[in-house]
């Protein structure tokens, strides 16, 4: 039924919008007094205001990108998701060597992060508009009240769980600028930039499956369903594998070869993010297994409870440990809240 989708969509599409504001306004309220709370000399005042409010601006383009990448992957177009998605982070790690290189100093990595949210949004809303375009009714207004009051209702806890994570995973720079120094803040993004971008190409690789996993619950075939499940859950876990061990021994180079070792934050620093890393990978398999059966709530739930745990856990870890009490804390939020949940919502389903 074409007409309805379309429908669907552009409620889908209006709901997204006017959620992706959201972050905007609170960066926008908040820019003048996260300098406050960061422990930076006074010249650099102005320069932490306006790295946070850059931030805020890529947290709402995040949120758009995810919005319309929904959309598309209910399309089963993941193929293109995940091409734009590892591209773009790519680019944002060659962002950020030049914005440094050229000066920029605390405003380079919030920039490298707008420019490839930015670029995520922008593309992943072409190509649905396009697809739209192309398959669907010209016109780009039609829509119908019903259709967004259910998605309204359906979508709020997904974006209550997914502003929170994506908010809660940003504070670690402010909670380690507040605690340590700006400088740890670089240090901490680089270290973890090989791990994160590794561990996307498995996430991505479970989320290709995600439409057959919906569609099998959709028809309600449970053998077919606990089939893909299995099926998602041993492929995960053997990428999963192979990609830590890549980060584990590789991780100091991929440092070393792109910014200088200066910027390494050492071996008990990469093996915490390889498990953290691993953890991620397989709580991100469960969660697509469990949003495709429609468990919306229950996996909203896991990740605003981590979102939750983690920010205070980050400030005292933070404080005893240092850089890699970051890390640690994570580690803790994950495993206590969205792993416990999303395990038991599986073996519920097995």
């Amino acid at each position: 039924d074409y007409v309805n989708l379309g429908k669907l969509i552009n409620a889908s599409m209006i709901i997204t919008l006017l959620i992706s504001l959201i972050p905007l306004a609170i960066g926008y309220s908040l820019r003048n007094y996260v300098p406050y709370w960061v422990n930076v000399n006074a010249e650099n005042t102005s320069q932490i205001s306006n790295a946070f409010f850059i931030s805020s601006i890529s947290t709402s383009f995040m949120m758009a990108n995810y919005g319309s990448g929904s959309i598309l992957m209910a399309l089963q177009k993941t193929t293109a998701i995940s091409i734009i998605g590892l591209v773009l982070k790519v680019m944002s790690v060659f962002a950020t060597i030049i914005f440094l290189k050229i000066g920029l100093g605390l405003l380079s990595i919030p920039l490298a992060l707008l420019l490839q949210s930015t670029l995520s949004a922008m593309t992943t809303c072409i190509f649905l508009i396009v697809w739209k375009k192309n398959n669907l009714s010209p016109d780009p207004i039609n829509f119908e009240l019903t259709y967004l009051k259910d998605l309204v209702f359906q979508s709020i806890w997904v974006f209550i769980a997914k502003l929170s994570k994506v908010i809660a995973s940003q504070l670690d720079r402010i909670i380690v600028a507040t605690i340590i120094d700006p400088l740890s803040t670089t240090i901490l993004v680089f270290s973890k930039q090989a791990a994160q971008i590794l561990n996307a190409l498995v996430m991505h690789l479970s989320n290709s499956i995600m439409p057959s996993l919906a569609h099998a619950s959709g028809a309600g075939d449970q053998k077919i369903f606990i089939k893909y499940t299995t099926f998602t859950i041993k492929i995960t876990m053997i990428f999963g594998v192979y990609i830590s061990g890549g980060v584990f021994f590789l991780n100091k180079q991929f440092v070393q070869f792109w910014v200088g070792e200066k910027y390494f934050a050492g071996e008990i620093f990469t093996s915490l993010i390889v498990v953290y890393g691993f953890i991620c990978i397989i709580n991100n398999a469960f969660y697509n297994i469990l949003f495709s059966y429609g468990e919306i709530k229950k996996t909203s739930k896991a990740l605003f409870l981590e979102s939750l745990l983690l920010v205070p856990t980050s400030f005292m870890l933070c404080y005893l440990l240092g850089i890699n009490g970051i890390i640690i804390a994570s580690i803790l939020a994950t495993i206590t809240t969205s792993s416990i949940i999303q395990v038991n919502g599986i073996l519920n389903l097995l």
